[in-house]
């Protein structure tokens, strides 16, 4: 079978080679290797035309980060260290709609930062990274109670300086909030980043007094303002306790 033949190759190179990243391409087109791959725990990391060489489609690139039985540690966040109690996963284009369900929620969010969400402007959130970075620093995950969508982070590894993780957003379903579950997850994912990341940053809309009061409970202390869209957002920052 190909999946145990791919299997057999990457153990060779992630566990006994001790390679830290392995890089795969596969023609667009091509939902049969799109889906092995993806089995595999490949995730997309860009996309780019091939050269005249090559089938005329685009090739996506895909990358998978893991660690050697070494125990050398890689540069990548570890998913499973963000979550005691939910799955965490790299969300695809498949996991859209319950993406969005999930923002549908959180009107509020979106009256202070419009336009509402759509299945569009979501799979542009899935490759949006900010200038100077790549889609292999970016974390756009889901947290998940079995099969329910419980919230979900974007996290920019390495943003704005190498030291720091950038939240771009975190929302949790409307169901699960009011428990203290929100706050405790941002522990967790603080927590878990890797030793050498040594503050986290992020913004909220100034008009918004929910998100404020919440990232000040999660320990966020000011930092400044800025105007993101023409909309006033103020910085804030967490240094990590080692």
């Amino acid at each position: 079978m190909a999946s145990e033949a791919l299997q057999a190759v990457l153990d060779l190179l992630l566990l006994d080679l001790d390679f830290e990243v392995v890089k795969a391409g596969h023609v667009q087109e091509n939902q049969a290797s799109k889906r092995l791959l993806a089995k595999m725990g490949f995730q997309l990391v860009a996309q780019k035309k091939p050269t005249k060489r090559l089938l005329v489609s685009r090739l996506s690139l895909i990358t998978m980060n893991c660690i050697g039985r070494s125990g050398r540690t890689a540069m990548v966040i570890e998913l499973h260290n963000l979550s005691s109690r939910f799955k965490v996963r790299k969300l695809t284009d498949a996991d859209l709609e319950q993406v969005l369900a999930l923002y549908q929620t959180n009107p509020l969010y979106f009256e202070h930062f419009p336009p509402l969400p759509s299945l569009a402007s979501l799979a542009n959130d899935l490759v949006d990274c900010p200038p100077g970075k790549e889609l292999s620093d970016k974390y756009f995950l889901g947290f998940w109670d079995q099969d329910s969508l419980v919230a979900v982070l974007d996290l920019i590894d390495g943003y704005p300086a190498a030291d720091t993780a950038y939240i771009g957003l975190f929302m949790v379903e409307q169901a699960y909030q009011g428990r203290g579950l929100g706050s405790t997850l941002v522990e967790e994912i603080i927590a878990g980043l890797p030793g050498r990341l040594k503050k986290v940053r992020l913004g909220y809309v100034s008009s918004n007094p929910q998100a404020k009061a919440f990232w000040i409970k999660c320990g966020f202390s000011y930092l400044a303002e800025k105007e993101l869209a023409c909309i006033p957002v103020t910085l804030a920052e967490r240094w990590i306790e080692q």
